[in-house]
């Protein structure tokens, strides 16, 4: 679309014409649309918009003194404002758009002028004008090097799109110009022959530029291709079935043949002299041969040539009888020059692949043994006290598996001859565990979780501390039996010198981050009844700035309550618990502990709490005590 401020035909119909915009691009596409182009060279951040109205060359009518002339941007009015003073009637009107005026795509711009009484015209075409921000961007992504027999594609992908656009892909000093059809992005480009040769071997510099039809422009970053295509290619045959990781699984071909392809070389030709042959191992370890092909009439056809390969069953009578985890060795000759003479024959690289013989098992776990390969067994979904975990199971034979614990790798297993696996875990945290197993080529999905949590538990029923210091809380008192329980308790019938109150036992833990629950039980001993008797003060604490704190005063008869306390451990620390009697006074102040438990919330403490019975929270001032 073009506007003639000049012609006869404009001047009769028009009053006021379209401000020009130099160096606004003539010709956009698509024809018919938009007047203008505004690239950013023109229009950016920096740089506002210029724009002039030319009274001379764009008024059909003279502007007079006080007239104003404004602009308007996509139907709205600007702040961009000339006030005609006497004697400019006739000058040119400069105007610059601020940025921000201007939207991405299709805009309009016109200039309207307002004479003192209030009546105004409107320049006339309203200009539609394209306007592309911000300017596309483009990466080129590609294979880091390539082999003779290698593709390689290039992957340009701008990050605006737009209709129009010219992408040039650049390596070395070969471009090329990449046609697409709009939208399509990424686009994508392989390397020809022809352009393989022509750039060379070697390592080159690789870029790309995008162009849109405003001639706003960038250029990737340069990233560099190792290419060396253009050396002699010597494909051996292959195993179909054996491809891309060199492993031929006989087990999974059921009794049917494989298949040989023979892949295409430099040089290939029709009527070349062929040998192949397989050498294996039985599985008594003695070598076994295959001859394929073996010269004179095995030869290229044409189809061989035209097609890039040559199909050949690899019969099933000779992989029955190879070894599992054996290697299978395939030579390749080709007599090029026709002779038939194997002596002159060209070696083409030799082919090793691995022999799979053994059905696959999906992996399994199928115990989990607390602290020895000989301790007890941890049921699925129970709770252990150890800290060490022997973890076995099947699998395939000679395969690798992978432990995973919560989701986490844990470690690489290799399972033995036989199908059976084991592994060792040791210093456990304190949690819940859901351990699985799967094949480390993912041949299997996991397995089903065996699931089990850590916990800390004391019930002095094996005359153990488990961990736990006694302090100077602790008194005379040791673990006994008194009234038909075992546990800790303490009574005053011995006076300390250093008073009742006091921590009884403290124990350190490293600890993760997470959510933990100390708990206990303890009773007042229901002994003695007298007038004037104090009750125990006891409180479970942990050495974290500002932790919290449960405190219990425990009435005289008998009852065994349940202390429970939460606390947060932000990082991984060592954090001291302490078990703490407030009350220093002697007369009454007995009291028993036992089912000491620690776990991280969420796990479970079976066996170790009983039916709950609690009380009120302690609220009084409670004395205060030095903490080891």
């Amino acid at each position: 679309m073009s506007i003639n401020v000049n012609s006869a035909e404009t001047n009769a119909l028009l009053r006021l014409f379209p401000m020009a915009i130099p160096g606004a691009e003539q010709k956009v596409f698509p024809p018919g649309v938009y007047h203008l182009g505004i690239p950013l060279s023109l229009h950016s951040p920096t740089t506002a918009l210029f724009m002039v109205i030319d009274p001379v060359t764009t008024l059909a009518t003279t502007l007079q003194a006080n007239d104003s002339v404004r602009l308007w941007v996509n139907g709205l009015a600007t702040s961009v404002i000339k006030i005609i003073k006497p004697g400019e009637e006739n000058d040119p009107i400069d105007m610059e758009l601020p940025w921000g005026g201007l939207v991405d795509g299709g805009n309009t711009l016109f200039y309207r002028v307002t004479r003192p009484s209030g009546n105004f015209d409107d320049s006339t075409p309203v200009l539609n004008v394209l306007f592309n921000n911000p300017a596309s961007g483009i990466t080129a992504s590609h294979p880091a090097s390539v082999a003779p027999g290698q593709p390689a594609t290039f992957t340009l992908t701008r990050n605006y799109p737009r209709e129009y656009d010219v992408v040039t892909l650049t390596v070395g000093r070969w471009s090329k110009t990449i046609p697409y059809a709009h939208p399509a992005n990424p686009i994508s480009y392989t390397l020809s022959s022809a352009d393989l040769q022509q750039i060379g071997d070697g390592t080159h510099p690789v870029s790309a530029t995008v162009v849109d039809q405003l001639s706003n422009s960038n250029v990737s970053p340069t990233t560099s291709i190792v290419i060396n295509a253009n050396q002699r290619v010597l494909n051996p045959p292959i195993i179909v079935e054996a491809e891309p990781g060199k492993t031929l699984d006989v087990v999974a071909l059921k009794g049917r043949d494989a298949t040989i392809h023979g892949q295409s070389w430099t040089a290939i030709a029709s009527g070349q002299q062929v040998w192949l042959k397989l050498t294996g191992r039985n599985r008594a370890g003695v070598a076994v041969t295959l001859q394929i092909w073996n010269g004179g009439a095995s030869r290229v056809n044409a189809t061989w040539v035209s097609q890039g390969f040559w199909p050949k069953p690899l019969p099933a009578s000779f992989l029955s009888q190879l070894a599992d985890g054996s290697g299978l060795l395939m030579e390749f000759w080709v007599s090029e020059d026709k002779s038939g003479n194997f002596a002159t024959a060209t070696k083409f690289p030799d082919q090793v692949y691995t022999v799979r013989a053994i059905a696959p098992v999906a992996p399994t776990i199928t115990s989990v043994k607390a602290d020895s390969a000989t301790g007890p067994e941890v049921p699925d979904g129970a709770s252990t006290t150890a800290t060490t975990f022997v973890l076995t199971g099947k699998g395939t034979a000679s395969q690798t598996i992978v432990l995973r614990d919560n989701g986490a790798v844990t470690a690489s297993i290799n399972v033995g001859a036989t199908g059976d696996w084991s592994h060792t875990l040791s210093g456990q945290e304190l949690c819940d565990h859901a351990f699985t197993v799967e094949p480390a080529d993912a041949s299997f999905p996991a397995s089903q979780a065996r699931t089990l949590s850590r916990v800390h538990a004391t019930d002095f029923q094996d005359d153990s501390y488990n961990g736990w210091v006694p302090f100077t809380g602790a008194r005379s008192g040791f673990i006994r039996v008194h009234s038909g329980v075992k546990a800790f308790f303490n009574f005053t019938d011995i006076n300390p010198a250093t008073g009742y109150a006091g921590a009884v036992f403290y124990q350190d833990f490293i600890l993760s981050p997470g959510t933990y629950i100390l708990s206990m039980k303890a009773t007042h001993v229901p002994d003695s009844p007298a007038p004037n008797l104090v009750n125990p003060l006891l409180s479970i604490s942990t050495s974290l700035p500002n932790g919290p704190q449960v405190a219990y005063e425990l009435p005289k008869n008998g009852v065994w309550y349940d202390f429970s306390m939460p606390f947060t451990v932000p990082v991984r620390q060592l954090i001291r618990l302490y078990i703490v009697n407030h009350q220093d006074y002697g007369i009454g102040n007995d009291f028993g502990i036992r089912g000491i438990g620690l776990k991280k919330q969420g796990a479970s403490l079976s066996g170790v709490m009983e039916s709950l019975n609690t009380l009120p929270p302690y609220t009084g001032l409670l004395p205060k005590v030095v903490l080891p």
